[in-house]
């Protein structure tokens, strides 16, 4: 009877609201099980995921193509843009210049020819006809109406020179882009005679005579000289050591336009005789005479006793030296009376010391300011002084 009372004492913690309704633990034990999504569709559970996240897929693979900040695409596509833009253009580059690697046989450089470049050295190798034969002249710009560029062509037709046109990227190659003026000519190389002195001289024919050679053999041959009222003997220049091609073509041209008569040059020390020495004398080397000299002492020695006069340029005269010094006016008229051999040497030394003292006499050109940078002219421009006191 205790017991009951105690029991009936117990009072919930809780209320539920409800203290006539039957207390069960039943509700705090699934009755129902709770169906799924593809249950509730009638698909199977791969069916359905595949249908509901299929458009998800798809999503991933773009953001994993764009890249983590979605600008890969586009990054991709302006490299595609740029790269065909680059493949246009050196195509485009390209086709300006097919005709020179598909015609590479046409325009080939012979090793046995010589390139002649500029109107002026074209038109008097071509006036001139010293070279032996011209192979074909190559030419840009056929409208242009300059009368020695028209001359030029006139004379090819008449010597029966193939003429072939070619662009100015095919010159430039030829030439190593030197200034052409459109024009280069292949021809023979200038063959130039050596020669062993010069010899006796005749005012009457106004002649003089060369002993020729071939290394083997040798003989004597006339040669013409301008015979007027400013000099009676022939005048001629011997170089020594100019080994810089531009100063050889100026020497060649100023002694052409002055009035000298040939030039003699060392084969062994002087800068050879080809297209940059034709182009800088302006065709002049084609006109004038030209001889090559082997042994320079011997052909002093045997020149003076021909009764020749070497008269050799000086930047400066030891003591020694005085006695054979002339000063530059002395030498007015001097081819009034005898042959003239000028030397003049080197751009940088000179003559050397061994060719001065076969010299008959030596002159120099004075100095009017007092400056060491500088003291000397270069050595084209002291010929051309010189040589205008001579004749």
């Amino acid at each position: 009877m205790n017991i009951a009372k105690r029991w009936m004492s117990i009072r919930p913690a809780v209320k539920d609201g409800s203290p006539l309704k039957r207390r069960s633990v039943d509700r705090n034990i699934p009755v129902y099980k709770a169906s799924k999504a593809w249950e509730r569709d009638g698909l199977d559970k791969d069916t359905w995921f595949r249908k509901k996240y299929a458009h998800v897929h798809i999503d991933q693979k773009k953001r994993q193509k764009a890249g983590s900040l979605g600008k890969r695409e586009a990054h991709e596509q302006r490299l595609d843009g740029i790269y065909h833009s680059y493949r246009d253009n050196k195509n485009a580059h390209r086709q300006k210049f097919k005709n020179l690697y598909t015609n590479v046989t046409k325009f080939a450089i012979n090793p046995l020819s010589e390139y002649l470049y500029g109107v002026n050295p074209i038109l008097a190798a071509l006036e001139s006809d010293r070279r032996g034969y011209f192979t074909r002249l190559l030419h840009h710009d056929t409208n242009d109406k300059d009368s020695n560029k028209l001359t030029i062509l006139r004379l090819c037709k008449e010597k029966g020179i193939k003429i072939d046109t070619a662009d100015k990227h095919q010159l430039n190659l030829i030439t190593k882009s030197a200034v052409h003026n459109n024009m280069v000519l292949e021809c023979k190389p200038l063959s130039i005679p050596e020669i062993n002195s010069l010899q006796n001289v005749n005012i009457d024919t106004a002649s003089f005579n060369v002993l020729q050679t071939d290394g083997i053999t040798q003989w004597s041959k006339s040669e013409n000289f301008q015979n007027n009222e400013r000099k009676k003997y022939p005048v001629g220049i011997y170089l020594d050591e100019v080994t810089d091609p531009h100063n050889m073509g100026a020497i060649i041209r100023s002694a052409f336009f002055l009035g000298a008569d040939f030039v003699a040059l060392s084969r062994k020390n002087c800068a050879a005789i080809g297209p940059v020495v034709a182009k800088t004398s302006s065709g002049a080397v084609d006109y004038l005479p030209m001889f090559y000299v082997d042994k320079p002492l011997k052909f002093f020695e045997l020149s003076q006793a021909e009764g020749w006069t070497v008269v050799s340029s000086s930047h400066g005269h030891s003591k020694k030296d005085v006695a054979k010094t002339l000063d530059l006016g002395d030498l007015h008229n001097m081819s009034h009376s005898m042959p003239i051999l000028l030397v003049m040497g080197n751009e940088y030394s000179g003559i050397r010391t061994n060719l001065k003292q076969r010299s008959d006499f030596l002159v120099a050109i004075p100095q009017m300011t007092n400056n060491s940078t500088v003291d000397s002219l270069n050595v084209s421009v002291a010929t051309g002084i010189l040589l205008s006191k001579l004749v």
